[in-house]
């Protein structure tokens, strides 16, 4: 909590001063009594414990203020669901007190604006925005809900569980899907694509190669990758009805994704006049895909750690972009294979982080 943060820190700088200065008194001495492992140990352990009590007792009433008035406007909000206030849409649940629910992986929980959930235990991701209502900050979409944890929601949010157990309660408005029903034997607990492909199936970005498998190693074609960011986007309607391309047919899943991709600015065909779906998608242009459905951001003050990257390539800034963010890292700490053939497992993640 924000409190805590500022007892530590208060604690800290009160300590570091006053321990400083006495041991530059003590040690001025010849034969002082007071050692630097009493200052460094039980003096300032009992000074810092000393100002934390302090500063909470100050802080303490400013914080409960205004989580209590927090938690007033929440209830307004619940007290007013079907009663001529915010209506419930079919196929959604609602309620003004918690309740309590469990799942797996896959499952995804979707809340309405104003909506809430305390989350009691396994693991799970968010999308869109929550506000951690115990530590007093936002909960970013894509980072990981924490046990023990209330949240609400700004705007409509979901939470999907990477876990095979999972335990919440929730209240306001909400809508509990089963993931696709899928445990994969091919996805283990603990590998780095796990909770990317989760979230994957869950959001409906893809779906495994069967009913136990993902295939995380299988090679990524250009036209599943620009369909996977297409749907991760929401799926929106291409505005274009033109499509120049001979090799993409209408009746393809892949079809209104490319037209999308292309009047994007997030993909070009191979030629004026074809595509090449089933080509290879490499590395490099599935960081560039990316980086332009972003919108181009400056890739920030990076220096280039990479010795296959050259600064006249199309995809520079787009490497530079996904490693400063986190999106992906190099092979080894100086190559970053762009023309290597990017993986199902790969693929999913890049997009997972970079929500």
């Amino acid at each position: 909590m924000r409190k805590r943060a500022i007892c530590l820190i208060s604690a800290a700088a009160l300590a570091a001063g006053l321990g400083g200065a006495a041991f530059a008194s003590a040690s001025a001495q010849d034969g002082s009594l007071v050692s630097r492992s009493y200052l460094e140990g039980a003096f300032l352990q009992g000074l810092r414990q000393g100002v934390e009590e302090l500063v909470e007792e100050l802080f303490s009433p400013i914080y409960q203020e205004a989580e209590d008035r927090l938690d007033s406007l929440a209830r307004e909000h619940l007290a007013s669901l079907g009663a001529g206030g915010t209506p419930i849409p079919e196929g959604w649940t609602g309620s003004d007190q918690f309740v309590a629910q469990s799942g797996g992986d896959g499952d995804v929980l979707t809340l309405y604006a104003g909506s809430g959930i305390f989350w009691t235990s396994g693991s799970a991701v968010s999308s869109g925005v929550l506000v951690d209502v115990t530590a007093g900050s936002e909960l970013a979409s894509g980072a990981s809900l924490q046990a023990n944890h209330r949240y609400l929601a700004v705007g409509q949010a979901s939470v999907t569980v990477t876990s095979q157990a999972a335990s919440w309660s929730v209240e306001g408005i909400w809508r509990t899907q089963g993931g696709q029903g899928q445990t994969f034997t091919d996805v283990p607990t603990g590998e780095w694509y796990y909770d990317a492909v989760y979230w994957a199936v869950a959001n409906g970005v893809t779906d495994g190669t069967s009913d136990t498998l993902f295939s995380p190693g299988r090679d990524v074609t250009r036209a599943e990758m620009v369909t996977f960011l297409w749907r991760a986007a929401g799926s929106p309607e291409p505005e274009t009805i033109v499509n120049p391309f001979a090799d993409v047919d209408e009746d393809e899943y892949y079809y209104e994704a490319v037209l999308w991709a292309v009047e994007n600015g997030i993909t070009d065909g191979v030629s004026d006049t074809e595509f090449d779906p089933t080509g290879e998608c490499t590395r490099g242009q599935m960081v560039t895909f990316l980086w332009r459905a972003a919108g181009r951001p400056e890739p920030g003050a990076l220096s280039n750690p990479f010795t296959d990257l050259d600064a006249d390539e199309y995809y520079y800034d787009a490497v530079l972009w996904a490693v400063t963010n986190g999106i992906t890292d190099g092979m080894t700490d100086t190559t970053f294979a762009p023309d290597s053939i990017c993986s199902r497992g790969q693929a999913v993640t890049f997009l997972y982080r970079a929500q």
